[in-house]
């Protein structure tokens, strides 16, 4: 008599584990595991990013706009790193966006899976991600 009653409520019990909503699943966003430690992606006319990653145990500095790859050195890399996470914090805590309007977004910042969104009439960042850029562009052309 108990085998018949476990046997019953079995695929009851199964498929109310298996059913777990997607929000409620458990993420293994690991940061080891990430490759691309950050990107700077022009969302505007200026549809370029530039990111640094590791490939092989070499760390990479690359773009998608054609330009060739470039490996540099742990030191270098470090640098550029240290360089963008300075960035990155100032831009999203340090400085308040300046107008309450519609956010029109001119660059996608991504460090290592946190992302912030540069506006168009965010006038002083802009100049910021521009300098940044022009930087990450002198490093691949060298």
């Amino acid at each position: 008599m108990l085998r018949i009653i476990i046997f019953t409520f079995f695929p009851i019990i199964i498929y109310a584990q298996s059913h777990i909503p997607e929000k409620m699943k458990t993420k293994n966003d690991d940061l080891r595991s990430r490759s691309r430690l950050f990107e700077i992606k022009g969302l505007k006319e200026n549809k370029d990013s530039y990111f640094l990653e590791i490939l092989n145990n070499q760390y990479i500095i690359n773009s998608n706009n054609g330009a060739k790859t470039q490996r540099i050195s742990s030191e270098a890399s470090e640098k550029i790193d240290k360089k963008f996470v300075s960035e990155f914090i100032h831009l999203k805590y340090g400085m308040n966006r300046a107008s309450k309007s519609i956010c029109f977004k001119s660059y996608e910042l991504d460090m290592r899976g946190e992302k912030q969104f540069i506006c168009d009439d965010e006038f002083k960042k802009l100049e910021r991600v521009k300098k940044l850029i022009s930087e990450l562009k002198n490093l691949i052309s060298e």
